[in-house]
């Protein structure tokens, strides 16, 4: 046949219906073409160009995976594993028909041909799997079955449909004869029907079988393992070959009988392939080729593009796109030949010397992990080097703590807090929450490696602590890149001074063993809680709590003591006496206008704080010393009070039973009137010296007196040394 005449067999025609690629199938004892996608099924009798029409246009109620065709039906194997049989036997054309047939088997892998009238299913049985060969008829009547030996090493059951492959074909008395000791058969060879099985079960390794109609169990042998993955396996019974196409390019063909191997590359990569003889004809989804099987270097390109399914019927090749485009052309009907020169060199002589690339590419995968190493250990050691410039991580990281005494408190000032503890434990009576924030302020380029790469094994570490007493301890992973990390601790004890250690963990592998692992502190912070942090809020609540409040331990005991020893005992609390201790603050001349000035105590506390001490010393009764400041601290009272008798300098007065606390509270208002108001000119009144020079002598006397003097003295000292002095 010419050029000219090839063109002018040439036909296309394209499926308007289609709503997605289409697969092609064709039945050579009816010459039916069948078309089909996941969706659809289109029936042609006959291709009638120019103007082809289905005759039949069947919607399954099911996804199809692989599709048969039989002489009156059609056998669909759906993404679910089950097998739906479609009669044909209707004379109506043109009809759009909708099959809602219930499944007739279940849990099937895969399907192929067995003979005209019977057909092969591939069944999953726990770890094992089933061979079942039925009777194409409307019940998919069973006719044998038999048992599959496969080891779970090598059954592979993730997405198993889309990577089985099943083949089989007959085999004379001769080739079984032939191959039988390959796969350990002790099949009688007076039986006939013997039959070739070729199974993969995850596209790289091929297993086999033979077995025939008295075959009750078969184990499967491995045949080869193939390096890519198969795209397509043909089988040719007459001389035992077997052609694997693989998605690279490659084809690999071995006999059976001799157990040889060789390759062939071809000049793109494999999306479908069928063997016509001795030539080989493929496409890679965007062109259409034409290869000899011995290897001669020489290819045929064909003139379809975009090519997504084709069959070949006599020499004619009908062949679908991804456009839904149908064509049918002769086998001949090449675009132009390939012929590889004298500057081409085939893929075999190149790679002829296997032993060497494969030293080659050990030595490159080699070297890939040493500098990946090498990127580790450069992240370690800057790890390591940057922890002990605590003055560079004090730059990069930012630490702010708050104190709350209610939940509803921390909801208005943050959006979303990591919650160390149970939500109920927030919310529980005398618990105060301390809301952690740690954030970066400048990030250079090797600190932001660092974080990132070592994300998974940061920790924050903070430890609560009060004196000698650690409060509590709370670990923090970080999750995600470190920009800011939030978190509420809640504490249920009556507090006066906590002490808050941050610390950023890294854990480093080991130098020599990967499990003894480094624990580098990257950062640390120490921030001290002082009492004016934990000043209690009285606010009055509309709130009315139904339940009783608990009874202490101490209370519980004393009932039931009165109850079981009553007559016996008298139990009373006892009432100590604590120790009043005073401290002093000398007021400037403007003091009234700098408690007014809002910016002094507002970065001092937390919001709530500040409104509730700034409303109590800016009232009128407190500057004219007509009223007192008390407030509350842990388990002590506080007592400030400005004193202003008219004839010496005023004082702020501050005056409790436990000294830690009212030296806190001293120093705090001591800065808020001192060291934000920077224009205050530091004087003291010369009967100063004198009062220190008595003092003294006063301090002598009493220095082997006992404790009551000495609070005598302290009082002084306080009053007449601390309270003349600017802070």
């Amino acid at each position: 046949m010419t050029s000219d005449d090839n063109i002018m067999s040439r036909h296309n025609f394209k499926c308007e219906e289609s709503i997605s690629s289409l697969n092609v199938k064709y039945n050579q004892c009816n010459s039916m073409l069948v078309f089909w996608n996941k969706n659809q099924i289109f029936i042609y009798d006959n291709l009638k160009f120019p103007n082809p029409n289905y005759s039949k246009y069947i919607l399954p109620q099911y996804h199809i995976h692989d599709l048969l065709v039989y002489n009156n039906y059609i056998v669909c194997l759906d993404i679910n594993g089950s097998v739906h049989i479609i009669s044909l036997k209707f004379k109506n054309t043109n009809v759009l028909i909708r099959n809602m047939f219930s499944p007739l088997e279940q849990n099937v892998i895969a399907i192929c041909n067995f003979t005209p009238e019977t057909i092969l299913f591939l069944k999953q049985m726990s770890d094992n799997c089933l061979l079942s060969i039925h009777k194409v008829n409307s019940e998919l009547q069973p006719e044998k079955k038999i048992l599959l030996s496969v080891s779970t090493e090598n059954f592979c059951t993730k997405n198993i449909q889309t990577k089985c492959i099943l083949k089989t074909c007959g085999l004379s008395l001769n080739n079984f004869n032939e191959i039988k000791s390959l796969f350990h058969s002790n099949e009688n060879i007076l039986y006939t029907n013997h039959n070739l099985l070729l199974i993969t079960f995850d596209r790289m390794t091929i297993y086999g079988a033979v077995f025939n109609n008295q075959t009750e169990q078969i184990s499967l042998q491995k045949i080869y393992l193939c390096p890519s993955l198969i795209c397509n396996i043909e089988v040719n019974p007459n001389d035992l070959q077997i052609v694997v196409a693989l998605n690279i390019g490659t084809i690999i063909k071995f006999n059976l009988n001799t157990k040889e191997h060789y390759k062939i590359h071809l000049n793109t990569a494999i999306h479908k392939m069928i063997v016509m003889k001795d030539t080989l004809i493929y496409t890679d989804g965007l062109t259409m080729w034409r290869a000899n099987l011995n290897n001669d270097g020489k290819f045929k390109r064909y003139f379809a593009r975009q090519v997504y399914d084709f069959v070949i019927i006599g020499d004619q090749i009908i062949c679908t796109t991804f456009m839904n485009i149908i064509y049918s052309f002769s086998v001949e009907d090449y675009k132009h030949n390939h012929h590889y020169d004298k500057s081409h060199i085939l893929a075999d002589i190149i790679l002829s010397n296997s032993e060497c690339l494969n030293q080659i590419f050990e030595e490159i995968e080699n070297n890939s992990k040493i500098a990946k190493k090498i990127k580790e250990e450069e992240t370690y050691i800057s790890c390591i080097a940057l922890a002990n410039r605590l003055d560079i991580m004090n730059e990069v990281f930012q630490t702010n703590i708050n104190v709350y005494t209610n939940y509803d408190e921390v909801q208005k000032a943050h959006s979303d807090m990591i919650l160390t503890e149970k939500l109920k434990e927030y919310f529980e009576i005398d618990t105060i929450l301390l809301s952690v924030e740690l954030s970066i302020t400048t990030v250079h380029h090797t600190i932001k490696n660092i974080l990132t790469n070592l994300v998974e094994n940061l920790r924050i570490y903070t430890t609560l602590s009060s004196g000698n007493q650690i409060l509590k301890t709370v670990t923090i992973k970080v999750r995600e890149y470190l920009k800011t990390v939030k978190y509420l601790i809640p504490l249920k004890s009556k507090l006066n001074r906590v002490n808050v250690n941050i610390k950023l963990v890294v854990k480093l592998p080991g130098v020599h063993d990967k499990r003894d692992c480094v624990y580098t502190v990257l950062y640390t912070k120490n921030v001290l809680l002082t009492a004016e942090h934990f000043i209690k809020i009285h606010k009055d609540s509309r709130t009315i709590c139904l339940k009783q409040p608990n009874k202490t331990l101490q209370k519980l005991v004393q009932e039931s003591s009165e109850v079981l020893h009553g007559n016996l005992f008298n139990i009373h609390t006892a009432n100590f006496i604590n120790n009043h201790y005073s401290f002093y603050v000398k007021l400037p001349n403007d003091y009234k206008e700098i408690f007014k000035n809002e910016t002094y105590c507002k970065n001092k506390v937390q919001k709530e704080t500040y409104e509730y001490l700034s409303s109590q010393y800016n009232s009128d009764e407190f500057l004219k010393s007509k009223s007192k400041l008390n407030l509350e601290i842990g388990d002590s009272k506080i007592v400030v009070e400005v004193v202003n008798d008219g004839f010496s300098e005023p004082l702020l007065k501050i005056s409790g039973g436990n000294m830690s606390i009212g030296y806190d509270i001293r120093n705090f208002f001591a800065k808020i009137l001192y060291d934000e108001n920077n224009s205050i000119k530091h004087e003291v009144n010369h009967t100063f010296y004198t009062t220190v020079e008595n003092l003294q002598k006063t301090i002598k006397n009493y220095i082997f007196g006992s404790f009551e003097d000495f609070t005598l003295v302290f009082e002084q000292f306080e009053r007449n040394i601390i309270g003349g002095l600017p802070f």
